[in-house]
């Protein structure tokens, strides 16, 4: 599978993509949807995956939006959670331990960032964290990357897993 980065969000609905363009245009990192099934639904709250060019040169970004409200959506968010879940039960009890497992446990919507298999250059990594950050700022979101570990409201890892 593909490296991907995720945020777990206590909130129920996810800001929609029109709100999601402007907040990256306003962080000077403008992306395009150029696919995805819900690349028209530009006012919804309940969208589901698009894929977000940052440049032309690249492979797009495919961002998955799973809501505990969609049954679909529900099996995958569990899915998602119950994975880290269960990581988090083979480590050693500490504080930042069950921070992360409250807010897995508390998860209403998680959006799931796949990166192309080719990877990306400097500028998709800062696309990915400036599309991390509304989630984290708007949605109550607690952001993962895979093979580093769970960050803070202030971008640090406070539970490393790899």
């Amino acid at each position: 599978m593909a490296f991907c980065t995720r945020v777990f969000c206590r909130e129920a609905v996810a800001p929609p993509l029109s709100e999601l363009l402007v907040w990256m245009r306003q962080h000077e990192t403008p992306v395009t949807i150029v696919g995805g099934q819900s690349r028209a639904d530009l006012l919804s709250t309940s969208w589901t995956e698009v894929e977000l060019s940052y440049d032309p040169g690249e492979e797009p970004l495919v961002v998955r939006c799973h809501h505990a409200a969609d049954p679909a959506g529900a099996a995958a968010l569990r899915a998602e959670t119950g994975d880290f879940l269960d990581d988090l039960g083979e480590l050693p009890p500490s504080e930042a331990r069950e921070r992360v497992r409250g807010q897995l446990q508390a998860t209403r919507i998680v959006v799931v960032v796949e990166f192309p298999e080719g990877g990306v250059a400097k500028r998709g990594y800062e696309t990915n964290g400036w599309l991390m950050s509304i989630f984290v700022e708007r949605a109550e979101g607690m952001v993962q990357c895979d093979g580093i570990g769970f960050y803070d409201e202030d971008d640090e890892v406070i539970l490393p897993l790899g």
